[in-house]
């Protein structure tokens, strides 16, 4: 019996981007399945794809699809007896393959965009574009030690930080993962994330928090040039005020999550990857009252109301990355002028909450509870920063 393929857009449910993921049918003895092919098209341009002459954009699309559409045809043709488990376990229609680590990091980029994950996805994506800047092919077995100690010193030598090198080949590391757990990659010996044989570069970022008194500078100025240098003022001393609250989860707060004078909120960052994770619980102070009462719009579903429900998760991200950036321009502003020379950013906050906390001589559990980290080892790194600044400020009670 044959075993027939095409292609099939489905279109029961739209992804954020209000377009509908391209899937390729297979048939067999009057059984349907549906593979994944990674191209996500409105149902115009799916007109357009598997139209007669497409151009462009769409004709790169159709040649994406009959790329996957081959790959296909190749498993089913390799299974003597077909079955759709043996098709399922040759791959299926998966467009992969490993001698190719690109179509990986699309896969993760698409589900990172269905998930919601706009920000985790904009990282794959700025990944795969340095690899491929790297090494245009790259194979799972050409990433070896060397290999990743190559793009490490080509990475170092364009004069990348070595966080930055970190954070791509995280993302490199779990695109080598996922190939493992799809049983792509058997030769598990050839793994080179190994700790003999390339550690991933940390980097070693010196938080520095500001001093009580700093904090105090800040939080009594009223020397503004504009209306918009209040707000953001306003918008990091809520911050700090909120157990250091995250740009992204003050942008995401809502007038339901207040309970009382407490407001209870899941991080945005761990809400997807922690399991029975406990809420943040915030002590409302007057001052932050007093903020909300001033921006906040009380007839919004967000307090603060920067992102609203008709945003795209791409467009939210977009707006909260303008909030941090115009929050960072305006306390730089502020801190020239009374003479604050530490940089007062957005996640300064954080750190100046974690610190005082510190010294004010809370528990690092209870600290890690504030700050809504998932393991007390997180937050005794994230203490450890501050080491430098601690020894200064006891040496200076020496005499």
């Amino acid at each position: 019996m044959a075993v027939l393929t095409t292609f099939y857009l489905d279109n029961r449910r739209a992804l954020k981007n209000d377009k509908y993921p391209v899937k390729l049918r297979v048939t067999y003895n009057r059984v349907q399945k549906y593979y994944p092919t990674g191209v996500n098209l409105s149902g115009q341009e799916y007109a357009l794809v598997i139209g007669k002459n497409p151009k462009g954009k769409m004709f790169d699309a159709r040649v994406a699809l009959d790329s996957k559409m081959s790959d296909l045809r190749t498993h089913i043709e390799s299974i003597a007896n077909f079955s759709f488990g043996q098709l399922d376990r040759a791959g299926g229609a998966l467009p992969k393959s490993v001698h190719n680590i690109y179509p990986f990091f699309d896969e993760m980029i698409n589900h990172c965009k269905e998930r919601g994950s706009a920000k985790t996805g904009i990282v794959y994506d700025t990944a795969k574009k340095s690899l491929e800047s790297f090494k245009p092919k790259a194979g799972f077995y050409d990433v070896t030690a060397d290999w990743l100690r190559e793009y490490e010193n080509w990475m170092l030598g364009k004069g990348k930080s070595p966080t930055t090198v970190g954070i791509y080949l995280r993302h490199l590391r779990a695109v080598y993962n996922k190939a493992i757990n799809d049983g792509l990659i058997k030769d598990l010996s050839l793994y080179p994330f190994k700790k003999n044989r390339y550690k991933i570069p940390v980097g070693r970022n010196i938080k520095k928090a500001l001093s009580k008194e700093e904090v105090q500078k800040i939080a009594t100025f009223t020397d503004f040039h504009s209306i918009p240098e209040k707000r953001y003022r306003d918008m990091w001393l809520f911050s700090y005020l909120s157990n250091g609250m995250n740009p992204s989860d003050i942008c995401r707060l809502k007038w339901d999550s207040i309970d009382g004078d407490v407001i209870r909120f899941y991080r945005q960052k761990t809400i997807r990857t922690t399991q029975g994770q406990l809420p943040i619980t915030v002590h409302l102070r007057k001052e932050s009252k007093d903020i909300m009462d001033l921006w906040g719009n009380r007839s919004a579903k967000y307090i603060f109301n920067i992102l609203n429900d008709d945003m795209t998760e791409k467009n939210k991200v977009d707006a909260i990355q303008q909030h941090v950036k115009m929050v960072n321009k305006y306390m730089k502003r502020i801190g020239a002028r009374i003479g604050i020379e530490k940089k007062i950013s957005n996640y300064a906050a954080r750190y100046t909450f974690s610190q005082v906390m510190k010294n004010s001589g809370q528990s690092v559990e209870f600290i890690s509870e504030a700050l809504g980290h998932s393991s007390i080892l997180t937050t005794r790194a994230y203490l450890s920063s501050f080491k430098d600044e601690i020894i200064k400020s006891a040496s200076e009670n020496l005499l």
